[in-house]
């Protein structure tokens, strides 16, 4: 059975993921691009009401630390390499030993990839959960669902490669996966 099928969108640019599970929209995952727009601000805002799964990556993530404000996400100006061309593992990341993040990895330090120029911002709804040694925020959730992590890295690029990339993307799958099941359940029990 297949959960989700992955589908090419793009309103400003080419490299936009949306992964869309089963018929309507059961799980989402966003990744690159330089821009967001209202419609993804939107799909964001859907999911958290919703409680829908999902994993914001890099762009996505950025947009999850600042979706209900206006605001100009900052250029990262530090001595990490955060915009590293070929997507391999480069620099480290902790993590918040009380986040879903650490229960997903069971690590407190990771190596990740990094394909970004802007950072996050800290917030009042998502939590920072990991952290570049410079200090970028690398990770964020959303404490009040129960699968909403943003990444900075590209987990989808290492995902045959890499254990952690791997476990993130399964993660994902697998609330999904429960997500749907339960959507089908409440249908059930109403008929």
């Amino acid at each position: 059975m297949t959960i989700g099928v992955p589908l090419r969108y793009s309103l400003e640019d080419d490299c936009s993921i949306l992964y869309v599970f089963e018929s309507v929209r059961r799980c989402i995952q966003k990744a690159g691009g330089d821009k967001f727009t209202p419609y993804d601000r939107y799909i964001l805002e859907y999911a958290i009401k919703k409680d829908i799964p999902t994993l914001g990556v890099c762009l996505s993530m950025q947009m999850m630390s600042c979706y209900k404000e206006e605001v100009e996400l900052g250029n990262i100006e530090s001595n990490v390499e955060h915009k590293v061309s070929s997507g391999e593992l480069c620099h480290y990341i902790t993590i918040d030993k009380n986040s879903k993040l650490y229960k997903i990895l069971g690590k407190e330090k990771i190596m990740v990839n990094s394909l970004h120029k802007h950072k996050a911002l800290e917030n009042h709804i998502y939590k920072s959960i990991a952290w570049s040694e410079d200090g970028i925020i690398e990770a964020l959730e959303n404490p009040l669902c129960t699968f909403n992590i943003g990444v900075q890295w590209h987990p989808e690029k290492l995902y045959n490669t890499d254990i952690n990339s791997k476990l993130i993307i399964d993660t994902f799958m697998e609330e999904a996966y429960k997500y749907h099941k339960r959507k089908i359940e409440d249908i059930i029990e109403i008929i």
